[in-house]
């Protein structure tokens, strides 16, 4: 598990470019979870890609978001920490022990502490869900 902590510059509303590039250019092409800090150091949000790379892009590079609780979560962003992860699967599973961990103020918060684990496969594909 890799844990870089780049530090994201002071900024107010809007991500500066050279802050967003540098996010995005040191978050790993892998899979697993990403923190969102706030100035006082408290995670705002944790969240889980496919690939980290390519959701800070998502983040960063987007002028059109037009939700504005994202862009409110983005303008309030001082440090950024990303934890990779074997499998898609297993970011999965570490978002949610993150998010009980820390109870983010960007995250729509789980209601339970015990969760229902729901498996299934179709041919070769297996499915997972939690039953949050």
């Amino acid at each position: 598990m890799v844990n870089n902590k780049p530090s994201a510059d002071a900024f107010r509303g809007v991500v500066h470019q050279e802050t967003a590039k540098r996010i995005v250019d040191l978050a790993p092409d892998r899979p697993g979870c990403y923190l969102f800090f706030d100035g006082r150091r408290f995670v705002i949000y944790a969240g889980k890609s496919k690939n980290l790379k390519n959701r800070m892009r998502q983040y960063f590079h987007t002028r059109d978001t037009d939700w504005r609780k994202i862009r409110e979560m983005v303008g309030n962003i001082r440090e950024v920490a990303f934890l990779t992860t074997a499998s898609e699967l297993d970011a999965l599973l570490l978002e949610h022990r993150l998010i009980k961990a820390y109870k983010p103020r960007y995250n729509a918060q789980l209601k339970s502490d015990r969760a229902a684990c729901f498996c299934g496969s179709a041919g070769r594909r297996i499915s997972l869900s939690l039953g949050l």
